[in-house]
């Protein structure tokens, strides 16, 4: 459900380099 805002942060994550703080992000939604 919440893919497409997680595909969001993980463009967003990977230009700062923080692929590892996106799982965070995935596991709390």
């Amino acid at each position: 459900m919440h893919y497409e805002y997680s595909g969001r942060l993980v463009n967003n994550c990977d230009i700062c380099g923080g692929f590892e703080d996106m799982n965070i992000w995935v596991k709390r939604l």
